[in-house]
């Protein structure tokens, strides 16, 4: 998570590197198209959550419940241009509802955003499952990755050894 602007804090939504390279090095578009689809339907989810539980604003002595305003700009590369399924999640930190107004609590936040990064895996492994077929194995360093996506091939990519030249860029409110 980092402060973008005055008004707007960037949290990350990566998808594991495995999936990022399966997506990125297959031929078939609607299979590229699936992995894309269970990546944002995660992410949606998460979204869903971090709305619900960030959104507790103190003002005098009172706690309110606000809503939280995101915004979704979902990128597909890396800084080398390798594949890199990820979407950044702008959230604002000026809280409104009606007349009352509030200051998101970033220690909430962090707290909020333990919680949705294990939601958005749990929910990217079951819709991968659901649309693909697709299983998760736990690897080192306690990372869970694709089955059957080569350490090697992960490395090379993430070096920015070995890139495909995605340009693609969407953005969603």
């Amino acid at each position: 998570m980092r402060r973008c602007s005055n008004r707007l804090l960037d949290v990350v939504v990566p998808a594991p590197k495995s999936v990022s390279v399966l997506w990125g090095v297959h031929n078939r578009k609607r299979k590229t198209r699936l992995i894309h689809d269970a990546h944002m339907s995660a992410v949606t989810r998460a979204v869903v959550d971090l709305q619900k539980q960030a959104g507790m604003v103190q003002i005098g002595a009172a706690w309110y419940d606000m809503p939280v305003t995101v915004y979704r700009l979902e990128h597909c590369t890396g800084v080398a241009e390798e594949p890199h399924l990820h979407t950044h999640l702008l959230v604002d930190t000026e809280l409104r509802d009606g007349q009352q107004r509030g200051s998101l609590d970033v220690s909430i936040l962090q707290d909020a955003l333990e919680l949705v990064g294990l939601q958005y895996q749990v929910s990217l492994e079951q819709e991968l499952w659901r649309r693909l077929q697709l299983g998760f194995e736990q690897r080192r360093r306690g990372t869970r990755q694709l089955c059957g996506i080569d350490e090697d091939l992960m490395k090379a990519f993430a070096d920015g050894s070995c890139t495909i030249g995605l340009r693609q860029f969407t953005a969603t409110a």
